[in-house]
Order: C-alpha cells, then sequence, then structure tokens
C-alpha cells in the first residue's frame, strides 16, 4: 500500500545503530519483543493515517510510569 514505506538504506543503519530521519509523516513502529517482533523492520514505515490508537500508560522509562493524559 501507499501509506507503508520501505527504505533499506535507512534499515542497514539503524542495525549498525546509526540515527536515521523519517519523512514528517511517517513513524517507525517497533514491536514490544524486539529480537521476535515482525514490525517496521519487516513490512517497513508507517504512515501517520494509519496509527489509529492512543497511549493510555506509560511504562518505560519508569520515570515517566503512570497514565498519559
Amino acid at each position: 500500500p501507499d501509506d507503508l514505506n520501505e527504505d533499506v538504506e535507512n534499515y542497514k543503519k539503524l542495525l549498525a545503530g546509526e540515527e536515521v530521519t523519517l519523512e514528517h509523516d511517517y513513524y517507525f513502529a517497533m514491536g514490544d519483543n524486539s529480537s521476535n517482533s515482525d514490525d517496521s523492520r519487516y513490512w517497513g514505515y508507517v504512515q501517520d493515517t494509519r496509527i489509529k490508537g492512543k497511549l493510555l500508560f506509560r511504562f518505560l522509562p519508569i520515570t515517566k510510569f503512570g497514565i498519559v493524559k
């Protein structure tokens, strides 16, 4: 689909520990089990129009643990 974007060169940079900048309306979605998750590393960056959920509770970093307002 047009609302997913894949960039192999950015993936290589991320795997090397480098910082990358995405287009302004795309996000890198990371699974909660990063060593075993099908996430943006596999299906590309997500356009903001595809993001439907809202953050309700934050676990990490521990200094910001709690309900998100």
